[in-house]
């Protein structure tokens, strides 16, 4: 179904209840672009085909019985990371240590969207546990950019950019949710910390894990949301968010804009995407006001330390007894220990294992944790000050072009620069929006990044859904998949 290349879910969900197409048409047509764009793209770790198939049936009798518990959304397929728990369904999170794990349970993000009508096509490529900038380091290979397969991706956003699901819920703990969205051509949007249930949600970085979302445009973003939002008695950090308004007029709204977010070693193309998408803004109604972020020079190191010393923590469990991967010719209890975390764990991982117990220590000197916890509630206040003189805040989602697969970073300091403008809104709980605004020179897609204020999901949905009524850069598509 040609006709279908290139809408999004709320109108493909508006195709289904006028019953113009079926739930099960709509299936078949994105499980057809799987099959043919899968062996450039590889976005998919397992597939769901006949559940998916079996589901929508189900939907659509739902629908021909007006079942008015469905949602706008009903009937249209989609997908999850690898990273959310799917009963009965294999949930590695990108790591050899969880192959062939099968969870008993379901996450509650994956729960309210299969009561709303959701149909799940399968699962998504991701970083090993999480922990990465752009997807490269999944364990079974990673999922790749349609627009230039040669770049990695993270796999739900690969996954929505190429037509084969109308749009994915991820997890946007380390940021290559919206970088990998920024680089794809599509919208992301993380809300803001508690407002979305992480019960089920494998755990790599507990404090700044969030569910994040991937749509063709903001406004998809804002509807899937909708439907995940809300306490959950499961998860204790969930709260009572305020309702959900994007209907909100630009004028008035104040975006901040920090100069030292442009400066530096920034890539040209983005500057100049960027910048040119700030001036659309203002044309649109926005007043532009510089800011200063709070303690910008130690944002990233503080990102590091707590992502550090969370990954070592949590992945501490895993010591081939209780859970994951068990190496079998061993010959001692600590030789399990070693052999297994050896060789189910990526290097990568390895590596920041290796910082999180130094850091956790208190060894070389001093407690670099609670000294980076410190930091954190100093950085979550300079915040608070700054969005007294702006609504939002306005900046790059990266800082340089992606590399390509298998190309090694100068250092890692160089890898980690990469989390740059990400990482505020993780370490201070902030929502945070992506939109497509331009391609670099070699036309890979470049975005912009809002991030508000807390529960300011609004504000930046509004905003966001302005910008793509003024330009097409969300409309583009890779190629193959508009021809």
């Amino acid at each position: 179904m040609k006709e279908l290349a290139g809408i999004g879910p709320l109108a493909l969900g508006k195709l289904i209840q006028s019953r113009a197409i079926s739930c099960v048409e709509a299936v078949r047509h994105s499980l057809e672009v799987i099959q043919h764009r899968e062996p450039q793209c590889s976005t998919f770790l397992e597939v769901t085909g006949e559940q998916a198939l079996a589901a929508a049936q189900k939907v659509q009798k739902r629908i021909d019985s007006k079942d008015e518990r469905l949602s706008p959304l009903a009937g249209v397929p989609m997908a999850v990371s690898d990273s959310v728990c799917v009963k009965g369904t294999a949930t590695t999170c990108g790591s050899k240590m969880l192959e062939g794990f099968r969870p008993p349970y379901s996450a509650t993000v994956w729960e309210r969207l299969q009561a709303e009508g959701g149909v799940l096509l399968g699962k998504t490529a991701l970083d090993e546990f999480i922990l990465g900038v752009s997807g490269e380091n999944c364990a079974f290979g990673p999922a790749r950019n349609p627009w230039d397969t040669r770049l990695a991706s993270e796999g739900s956003a690969g996954a929505v950019s190429c037509g084969e699901a109308f749009y994915a819920v991820g997890s946007d703990g380390f940021g290559a949710l919206r970088r990998s969205a920024s680089f794809c051509g599509v919208s992301s949007l993380r809300p803001t910390c508690g407002t979305v249930s992480r019960y089920g949600l494998v755990a790599g970085t507990s404090s700044l894990e969030q569910a994040g979302i991937v749509g063709k445009t903001i406004l998809d973003c804002a509807q899937v949301l909708a439907l995940i939002r809300g306490k959950d008695s499961r998860d204790s950090t969930t709260v009572e968010a305020p309702a959900l308004d994007w209907k909100i007029s630009l004028r008035g709204l104040r975006i901040g804009i920090p100069t030292a977010c442009f400066e530096g070693g920034l890539d040209p193309n983005i500057r100049q995407a960027v910048l040119a998408a700030s001036k659309q803004l203002e044309a649109l109604g926005a007043s532009l006001v510089p800011v200063e972020l709070p303690l910008a020079d130690d944002l990233l190191p503080t990102y590091y330390v707590v992502a550090c010393g969370e990954i070592s923590s949590n992945l501490a469990r895993y010591d081939g007894i209780r859970y994951g991967y068990r190496a079998k010719d061993v010959g001692d209890l600590m030789e399990l220990y070693r052999q297994s975390r050896s060789r189910a764990l990526g290097s990568q991982i390895k590596e920041h294992i290796l910082l999180g117990n130094f850091f956790l220590s208190g060894e070389g000197g001093g407690d670099y944790h609670q000294k980076a916890l410190h930091a954190r509630e100093l950085i979550r206040r300079g915040f608070e000050d700054v969005f007294t003189r702006c609504h939002m805040i306005l900046s790059p989602v990266v800082p340089t072009a992606p590399r390509t697969i298998g190309e090694k970073p100068g250092n890692l300091l160089e890898l980690y620069r990469q989390s740059t403008f990400t990482a505020p809104a993780g370490l201070a709980g902030l929502p945070a929006a992506t939109v497509p605004c331009g391609f670099d020179s070699k036309g890979i897609p470049i975005g912009f990044q809002l991030t508000g204020r807390p529960f300011g999901e609004g504000e930046l949905i509004a905003v966001a859904h302005g910008y793509q009524m003024a330009t097409d850069f969300h409309q583009r598509l890779p190629g193959e998949v508009g021809q």
